[in-house]
């Protein structure tokens, strides 16, 4: 559905600011949340419509939907990526949250795999470090897609920080979740290359 017209003003308004100043976070941060807000609203009516089958079985024509998920992550990276990672903020972590929100909701989508497939290329591994509990738990996600980018985000994070993710990790290989405890044992398999002695610690 188009946006409605309140909703259309703010989007212009916050996308001209990011074409007027794209070193500016908070403008990437604003244009990022009207499409974020568009995508719940959006989402939240489909339940109450259609009820929960609709959430887990969305409507495979829902394109707005899904440009405006992309749209949100890449606004949502920029943003990211423009905050020094070396003094995290609560705007950074909120921003990583959201972001990670949309990943987990809504990241089976191609498009959105993408997104995130390039957001991640692009974005330093210290984001992760304070986000390492909620991605490890995705690891038994229902999505091959989200479950390959969570490996992905963690298999990154473990070649540049592995003491950090070792003992997380190492709970998680012994999660009666079969998904989980598996992506777990794969991203420690990979630390363990060169590592021995780090993970058997």
């Amino acid at each position: 559905a188009a946006p409605a017209a309140g909703e259309a003003s703010l989007l212009e308004h916050f996308r001209r600011a990011a074409e007027l100043d794209p070193a500016s976070c908070a403008a990437w941060h604003n244009l990022a949340m009207v499409h974020f807000d568009h995508v719940r609203c959006t989402c939240w009516r489909s339940e109450d419509e259609l009820g929960e089958h609709h959430r887990h079985h969305p409507d495979p024509g829902a394109t707005d939907t899904e440009e405006r998920v992309v749209a949100a992550l890449e606004c949502l990276f920029r943003c990211i990526s423009l905050r020094p990672s070396s003094s995290p903020t609560g705007h950074t972590q909120q921003d990583i949250l959201t972001l990670l929100t949309l990943a987990f909701e809504h990241g089976e989508t191609e498009g959105a795999a993408a997104a995130l497939s390039r957001g991640l290329a692009d974005t330093p591994a210290e984001t992760w470090l304070a986000v390492v509990p909620q991605v490890i738990a995705r690891l038994g996600s229902e999505s091959e897609r989200v479950r390959t980018f969570v490996l992905s985000l963690l298999s990154t994070l473990a070649e540049r920080h592995p003491q950090g993710l070792v003992y997380p990790l190492t709970v998680a290989a012994t999660s009666p979740l079969r998904a989980q405890a598996t992506g777990a044992a794969h991203v420690l398999a990979h630390l363990r290359r060169g590592r021995d002695v780090l993970v058997e610690q």
